[in-house]
């Protein structure tokens, strides 16, 4: 309310000086008065996984400050930062258009090295990969926003990110992990591309306790800000709706009929001044499409 106050104090202060005859006015602001309740879901966070030497920027696969890779876990004062903020939204790998998620799964030392985007070099391997961006949400209580890259994914790589995610843990899957056969387990998990289990082989690194549980996230994104010339709109939805069906695929084959279960796979739309619903503009051809 003090903000909306400074704010109405400018516009009637330049009212003033560009209408000199105007008469005398005031305006009278009750803070007690509550006209609707803010919609917290706008406070979210963009949770940076960056691998790019280029730009200096490799200390973003370790977490960036919020991370404590020793220790494997949220650092306590973010932690109590977070808390005092109210986050309810965390987006990962951020604003990025090349990411393999499977790079960023697995026991942390046995992860492969990474290259950057342009192939100029070996990187550490990723210390803050999905399980402890998916722990981080979980210790500040918000909810999780993935973005699939347009640019180097694919549609089954994409399936395959929701089944390390969300499809149900069965069979062998059920195997008990302990400190001794946890590595030989995961190594195996990765190699025969299991994800379920490989999941609960993350799971078991981080402490927790619900190792037959799924991830259970349900917002995904596909691409970011790929209307700068990335792709065409047309190319983009065709894309799109096949990310989206192969995605889709793997919940309803792992809870047939279950609507409650299925993703939701968000679309690119242009948020520039200049962005219309006009036929033939961005917006309209991905909304249409």
């Amino acid at each position: 309310m003090k903000v909306t106050a400074v704010v109405i104090g400018i516009i009637l202060t330049a009212i003033l000086l560009i209408t000199p005859f105007a008469s005398a006015a005031s305006i009278t602001v009750n803070v007690n008065n509550k006209l609707k309740d803010v919609n917290y879901g706008v406070l979210g966070a963009n949770i940076i996984g960056y691998y790019r030497t280029n730009w200096n920027l490799t200390h973003y696969i370790n977490g960036d400050g919020i991370w404590d890779v020793g220790n494997n876990q949220t650092i306590p004062v973010i932690q109590g930062y977070a808390d005092d903020i109210g986050i309810q939204y965390s987006r990962f790998p951020g604003g990025i258009h090349i990411y393999d998620w499977k790079l960023a799964v697995g026991p942390v030392g046995l992860r492969p090295g990474i290259r950057d985007e342009n192939g100029d070099g070996i990187i550490e391997n990723i210390t803050f990969g999905l399980p402890e961006f998916l722990q981080n949400c979980d210790d500040f209580g918000s909810v999780p926003v993935i973005l699939v890259p347009e640019i180097t994914g694919t549609k089954e790589a994409a399936a395959d990110l929701v089944k390390y995610l969300n499809a149900p843990c069965t069979g062998s899957c059920t195997t008990a992990i302990d400190e001794f056969n946890y590595e030989a387990i995961c190594n195996t998990a990765y190699n025969n591309e299991n994800w379920p289990q490989l999941r609960v082989c993350d799971k078991f690194a981080l402490n927790r306790t619900d190792l037959d549980q799924t991830w259970g996230v349900k917002w995904f994104e596909y691409g970011n800000e790929t209307n700068s010339g990335h792709m065409t709109a047309t190319d983009y939805i065709t894309s799109f709706i096949e990310y989206r069906n192969a995605m889709r695929a793997v919940m309803e084959a792992a809870y047939p009929g279950q609507e409650e279960y299925q993703i939701k796979l968000g679309a690119v739309l242009e948020n520039y001044p200049w962005a219309s619903l006009s036929t033939g503009s961005w917006d309209h051809k991905v909304i249409q499409g």
